[in-house]
């Protein structure tokens, strides 16, 4: 099983190494939307470069081995990389111009107790993730509604988004209860959060390699 895990982490760092390139291009492009997901994706990938060069003792936080600090610091540059994401797909409803307001409190909501209380961040609590995932879960169950309607627009990047944020909060709510549990619930727990992950990435970069035939198409055309 520990084989197993070993060439899933291998498949996700390959297809997130693929995407920030890929993604990187069409930031460089200046795709309005999907530059909040190359964002995502970088703040991804910084967090497994710092997690790597803390694991071989290249950094320390306190002269402690903890990436709890790159886990926190994620969660907050996740919320607001897929937020701006949403705010800009999504249809304008008539809440929508609170859109701004209502993320900045969730964000205060979300930082607050880490604020008050420094130490958290050197743990993994969920707070933050309890906060800002079922925003973001709701904001992508708007969009599917959306798609429905549109018949354009990245349907699978929403897909990865929901899935991905969906298994990780099931994974977050059981942190608790994960003492004196089995070995084999605790390899099912890690495929939750794995398997997701790769999922997402896979979805992210079929809908950018869309994007670029997409540019292709249209630059032929006005040849």
């Amino acid at each position: 099983m520990e084989q197993t895990f070993d060439i899933l982490i291998n498949t996700f760092h390959i297809l997130l190494g693929v995407n920030f390139i890929f993604y990187f291009v069409a930031f460089i492009q200046r795709e309005p939307a999907l530059k909040f997901i190359f964002l995502y994706v970088a703040a991804s990938t910084a967090t497994e470069v710092l997690s790597y060069l803390l694991v071989h003792g290249v950094i320390s936080f306190a002269e402690r081995k903890t990436n709890a600090p790159f886990f926190f610091l994620f969660i907050i540059a996740q919320f607001l990389s897929i937020a701006f994401f949403f705010r800009r797909v999504l249809k304008r409803r008539k809440w929508f111009s609170y859109y701004n307001y209502l993320m900045i409190l969730a964000l205060i909501i979300a930082v607050a107790p880490y604020i008050l209380n420094i130490q958290l961040i050197m743990s993994f609590s969920p707070w933050a993730a309890f906060i800002t995932f079922p925003i973001l879960i709701f904001l992508s169950s708007l969009y599917f509604i959306d798609l429905l309607d549109i018949k354009k627009g990245y349907p699978f990047v929403n897909i990865g988004i929901f899935i991905s944020l969906g298994c990780s909060l099931i994974n977050f709510v059981s942190f608790s209860f994960q003492d004196g549990v089995n070995d084999s619930i605790k390899s099912f727990k890690h495929l939750l959060h794995i398997l997701p992950l790769i999922s997402l990435h896979i979805l992210f970069l079929y809908e950018c390699l869309l994007y670029f035939k997409s540019q292709i198409q249209r630059s032929t055309m006005l040849r």
